[in-house]
């Protein structure tokens, strides 16, 4: 997902330059997130080792100290990504 001031948020498939682009907003963007999020999660939960789970907890606690906003970004998508390879589901990691 990219975001481009004036543009929109763009999603897409495969790598550059060959992915098609879909434009949205952050609006459907949110909305997504919140159907797919928790189903995300409960699948993570079903499926994650100890040691996943001791690794997650660790880079969340780092994570509680304040931050820069560009660094916060950067560790939650460390947790989305731990979250969904959780999950052992080669669609959902791909997404």
């Amino acid at each position: 997902m990219t975001r481009q001031v004036g543009r929109g948020t763009f999603v897409g498939c495969g790598s550059p330059p060959a992915r098609a682009e879909i434009r949205t907003f952050p609006a459907e963007v949110f909305e997504t997130r919140l159907i797919v999020e928790p189903a995300i999660a409960s699948l993570a939960a079903q499926r994650i080792s100890s040691q996943e789970l001791d690794e997650l907890e660790r880079v969340l606690l780092r994570g509680a100290a304040p931050i820069r906003l560009g660094e916060f970004e950067h560790r939650d998508a460390i947790v989305h990504k731990a979250i969904v390879a959780a999950c052992r589901n080669s669609l959902l990691i791909a997404l």
